[in-house]
């Protein structure tokens, strides 16, 4: 039941962000073969090579958590959602000229995904 509620929660708000103006901003909207790496993996072993202890943090996660990673260009970081969550993958985040934008990746990365790019990078 919770799971519903928060699920059609989640629907409201996206749906309510599109018609005040929001932008949808998928991860891999370039065209680009969908088989490719996932962005957030591409993007987090990036990060990680700027920040050592990045594997340290991913290490207070579940291995079986799913997490997105944000460009450089929106504002950077991540997010991480529970395994057992019905929620989709989707950030609410700022754009460079600070409108509110949800970004997707349809491409599922869990946190031991990201754990193994990095370690053979």
């Amino acid at each position: 039941m919770l799971k519903k509620v928060t699920t059609c929660a989640f629907i409201i708000t996206l749906i309510s962000s599109v018609l005040i103006g929001s932008s949808i901003i998928f991860a891999n909207d370039k065209g680009e073969d969908i088989q490719a790496k996932p962005p957030t993996l591409e993007i987090m072993v990036k990060q990680a090579s700027k920040d050592p202890t990045l594997l340290e943090i991913l290490n207070q996660f579940s291995d079986q958590d799913t997490i997105i990673a944000y460009p450089e260009n929106m504002g950077g970081g991540f997010s991480v959602k529970p395994a057992d969550s019905s929620e989709p993958l989707v950030g609410e985040i700022l754009d460079t000229k600070g409108n509110k934008v949800l970004y997707r990746d349809a491409q599922s990365v869990t946190i031991a995904q990201v754990k193994e790019a990095i370690q053979n990078k």
